[in-house]
């Protein structure tokens, strides 16, 4: 989704913190450990601009409630709970209905887990497919970038 904003949410501030420098110079992070406050203004700022090269933003949960980003068409949930409130936060929270838009919803799991289980039971009732290893997420992202 090389074009596109979207999110990373996390479990812990250490792998959100990887996972943004692991991205690079397009991504920001955005946890409370991020000091001071007038840094995580800063990032968020960056990130909703659309004039800077900032389209990633990788969090824990300060962003499940309350936040409303600009641009997200997808999330990435490298870390999810067995609390649906939270899926449905990160979901309501950071995709924001527009005309035409097409939101992209990416779960990280094991296979064979409790979260698979978690990520099975939050999603019945939503249209979505099920990716078992990277290269079909890889085909189905370049398919996305083509729209």
């Amino acid at each position: 989704f090389k074009k596109r904003y979207g999110v990373i949410f996390n479990q812990t501030a250490k792998f959100a913190d990887g996972v943004c420098d692991l991205i690079g110079e397009e991504c920001v992070v955005e946890h409370s450990k991020v000091k001071p406050m007038k840094k995580r203004k800063e990032n968020l700022k960056k990130f909703q601009d659309g004039r800077t090269k900032i389209n990633r933003i990788s969090t824990v949960k300060s962003l499940n409630e309350g936040a409303n980003l600009k641009r997200v068409d997808f999330i990435i949930i490298a870390s999810g709970t067995s609390k649906l409130k939270d899926f449905i936060q990160r979901v309501g929270r950071s995709i924001r209905w527009q005309d035409g838009k097409e939101a992209t919803i990416v779960r990280l799991f094991i296979k064979d887990s409790q979260e698979e289980k978690w990520v099975k039971s939050s999603q019945e009732g939503y249209d979505s497919i099920s990716l078992f290893n990277y290269q079909e997420l890889e085909k189905h992202m370049l398919s996305l970038d083509d729209t």
